[in-house]
């Protein structure tokens, strides 16, 4: 469950700082124009609706969790699940905020304004 709250938490920064993988040796060759029209369908028109679905229902379990005060029943520790369970919901809420503003940005570059800062 760790590792799930460390990948849900650390998407967020990999995807603010352009890291994640591309098919790099096709994407150089487009004009920037051509890059941000693909990289604006591809976070904003199913990604980020996708990832928004996932939060909400991340969000819910997580306050499920700690109503119910559900237990991992998966060692003799027996601990509650709910502080993880809010790690992911708000890594994914904030990788939610962060696809947005991606968004934003490569529209602003699709139409042709300028930005000042990369991020």
């Amino acid at each position: 469950m760790m590792a799930g709250a460390h990948f849900a938490l650390g998407i967020t920064y990999v995807t603010r700082e352009g890291l994640h993988v591309r098919i790099d040796f096709l994407y150089e060759q487009f004009s920037p124009r051509l890059k941000a029209g693909i990289d604006f369908c591809v976070s904003g028109i199913f990604v980020l609706p996708t990832v928004s679905w996932m939060a909400y229902l991340l969000v819910t379990k997580a306050i499920e969790a700690l109503l119910i005060g559900e237990l991992s029943g998966e060692s003799e520790w027996n601990p509650y699940v709910w502080p993880v369970y809010t790690a992911i919901a708000i890594g994914f809420v904030a990788f939610s905020l962060q696809l947005a503003a991606e968004a934003v940005r490569r529209w602003r570059e699709l139409i042709g304004i300028r930005t000042n800062a990369e991020h």
